[in-house]
């Protein structure tokens, strides 16, 4: 009897991972928190966990804009976009609030944030919904 307990357990555990074997690739949802590699703020710069690409940088005066290409289905349900900078290991003073880049089909791709000149900058971008709270 205690046996064929067991054997139901394992199957029941099987069946419900079995998705995630199937399709590892399965698409991301604002239920998970999502923390990019960290990016150079270099055109080209990618990371492999999120697929974010840096795809556009301007200078305005000692402003540095940057662009992010974020290809996950739903990040428009991200309401909380933080940008990490590597060396302080803490949020980095921006000086605007990040914001989604709609394409032409009125659909976020990415994000763009605008940041004080600094030489080298490299980031991380987490992206949570708004029913966390941040950590001090």
């Amino acid at each position: 009897m205690k046996a064929h307990k067991n054997k139901n357990i394992l199957q029941a555990y099987l069946l419900s991972i079995l998705p995630l074997l199937i399709f590892p690739s399965a698409q991301l949802s604002a239920e998970e928190n999502l923390t990019s590699d960290w990016l150079n703020a270099a055109t080209g710069s990618a990371g492999e966990i999120i697929n974010a690409e840096v795809v556009n940088i301007q200078q305005v005066d000692d402003t540095t804009v940057i662009d992010i290409k974020i290809p996950i289905d739903d990040l428009a349900s991200y309401k909380i976009i933080e940008i990490i900078d590597k060396n302080t290991k803490k949020p980095a003073k921006l000086t605007q609030k990040p914001r989604q880049l709609i394409d032409e089909n009125e659909e976020p791709y990415g994000i763009r944030f605008q940041i004080k000149r600094i030489p080298g900058f490299e980031f991380r971008i987490e992206l949570r919904d708004d029913t966390d709270q941040l950590l001090p």
